[in-house]
Order: C-alpha cells, then structure tokens, then sequence
C-alpha cells in the first residue's frame, strides 16, 4: 500500500504509474523506478529486489541483464525474490547472473526443500521464524539466511546470536551501529 510511505493511500497496483509518480515519497521526492534506483547505486553495493506484482519476472530479469551487461561489478550482487510461487518458479528456471532468494511465509522446511531445488542463494524467513535449527539447516546446504523485518536493536542483536548472515530493516542506521 501506498500509506506509510506515501502521501498517497490504496493499494500501488490500483494506480496508474502517472498517479504513482504524482506522490511524494517523503521531502518532495517521487517514487523511483528500478531504473532510477540502479542508476542511483551504481553498482557500489549489492541490492535486493523484492518482486510484488505477478507476471513482472520478464521486465525485471531483463532491466537486470542490461545493468549487468553494462556494469559487470553488479554480475552475482544482485539479488531477487518474491513472495508469489510462481514469480520464484519463473525466477529460478531462468538464466541470469542474480542471486535467488525463497522468501516465504510458513513453512520453514518446504522453503528451505524449495531453495535447495532451486539452487537458491538464500532464504528470507520473518523474524519470528527464525531459530538456531533453521539456520543450521541452511547453512549446512549452504544457503544464506537473510532475515526480515528487523527493526528494533534487541532483535538485530537476537539474529546476530542465531548467526544469521543477515536482516532487512526499514533502519540500517542501527543494524551498522550494532554490527
């Protein structure tokens, strides 16, 4: 939805990208494309991108293989994952040089199984989910944890004592602070 991070309110499938780009996503700035946000990084740092909406793996992959044919330091950095089953299928049965991340909510085990099929880089469990059994599960298949939505400083320090390798957090300022 559009509200808490917007001054719009509804759903962003339900807008056109003319009225998406109408907002203000905070200090007058506008929604940025993935275009943008690629051109904005520049390849400094690696990037999860989180796919929302069905049937986008195609325009998503193929944004991708172009920043990655012309910026090869983003080959094996970025990384992609969705919540929908089978935008992760279409995602996995593809060539490319991203990551695949199996971000579930759930199952544990079938995620895991799924990433282990799919020859995923990581899985992305909620907070909630996370104990010391799946974490050495995946480690021992050699796949990453990467954990969502950690916010709050004795959560980022509870996910560092389970050796996760690491946190989505809407704060980064405090994962550093605690790193």
């Amino acid at each position: 939805t559009l509200d808490r991070t917007t001054n719009g309110s509804g759903a962003i499938a339900e807008q056109s990208f003319t009225a998406l780009r109408s907002l203000d996503a905070g200090a007058g700035e506008k929604i940025p494309t993935l275009i943008e946000v690629l051109d904005l990084i520049g390849a400094r740092t690696g990037l999860n991108i989180e796919l929302k909406g069905p049937g986008i793996v195609d325009a998503v992959t193929a944004v991708v293989t172009d920043y990655q044919a012309r910026l090869p330091p983003w080959r094996g950095r970025i990384l992609l994952s969705s919540f929908d089953e089978p935008q992760t299928q279409a995602l996995a049965a593809r060539e490319g040089d991203y990551r695949l991340g199996i971000l579930f909510e759930g199952d544990a085990e079938a995620a895991l199984s799924r990433a282990r099929e799919f020859e995923a880089y990581s899985i992305h469990p909620s907070m909630e989910q996370v104990n010391s059994v799946l974490v050495t599960g995946a480690h021992a298949a050699g796949i990453k944890v990467l954990v969502y939505t950690v916010n709050e400083p004795e959560d980022i320090a509870a996910m560092q004592a389970l050796c996760v390798d690491g946190v989505f957090s809407d704060y980064p300022d405090r994962v550093i602070a605690l790193r």
